[in-house]
């Protein structure tokens, strides 16, 4: 059994027993309004995955690591699974805190999964630290799209634009971020030339990718060929 006191709930949108119904609760003898904040509830509640990866997953989001923290080393192992990690890791990142996330990471071992090692990738990236990020990708067993991208916007953050083109050549599967990622930063960094290459290529384009095209161009002096890409949008926004 786990007790679970002075849970911070956070409510917003909600009547005052959503979040008790959606961990199975019972109702407090407590009167709640909207937009009220419960601080003072004492439950006993069996231990259960579900439960505890929604309130570490909120506690970490509202930057209440301490509490998070608490909940998650008073968990028994088997009570914990990859999100649960995930969620603190995630927490700890989004506050900055990347060697204590770090940390965390290591303990998962094989129960790491691609969402835990681009949680950790995104965090070193964040934090401007690019060579922990290489490291780190080169070790993933497996990198989904969300990771490839993920260093390509690394490497463009930090203006290694060729490193960036290296990895962007090597992804086995594209998305239309892949390819904005790239456009966008082609242009931000003046490469129009190159930027323009690539729109060409692009198999799918969004109202990002013509934006970005059309930006690069006027703001390099190339009015006429941006007016002409405008032209050709399919779809275009304020």
């Amino acid at each position: 059994m786990l007790i679970i006191s002075r849970a911070l709930i956070t409510f917003r949108c909600f009547n005052k027993f959503t979040v008790l119904r959606s961990l199975n609760l019972p109702r407090p003898v407590i009167s709640v309004k909207c937009k009220t904040t419960i601080t003072s509830i004492d439950y006993s509640v069996s231990s259960s995955v579900a439960r505890s990866n929604w309130l570490i997953t909120n506690l970490s989001k509202e930057g209440k690591l301490s509490q998070a923290r608490e909940l998650f080393d008073n968990l028994c192992e088997r009570d914990k699974d990859v999100i649960t990690w995930t969620a603190l890791i995630s927490g700890y990142i989004r506050i900055g805190l990347i060697d204590e996330a770090r940390k965390l990471f290591d303990r998962v071992d094989s129960r790491k999964n691609v969402v835990t090692w681009t949680a950790m990738l995104n965090g070193y990236i964040r934090s401007d630290r690019i060579e922990d990020a290489e490291r780190l990708f080169a070790e993933m067993p497996v990198k989904n799209v969300v990771s490839w991208n993920t260093m390509v916007d690394g490497y463009m953050q930090n203006g290694m634009v060729d490193k960036a083109f290296e990895v962007f050549d090597e992804m086995p599967e594209r998305n239309v971020v892949s390819w904005n990622t790239m456009l966008t930063a082609l242009v931000q960094c003046g490469r129009v030339e190159d930027a323009r290459a690539l729109f060409d290529k692009m198999p799918k384009k969004d109202v990002i990718s013509w934006t970005a095209m059309v930006t690069g161009l006027a703001k390099n002096g190339r009015v006429d060929e941006a007016r002409k890409v405008f032209d050709r949008m399919p779809e275009r926004n304020v």
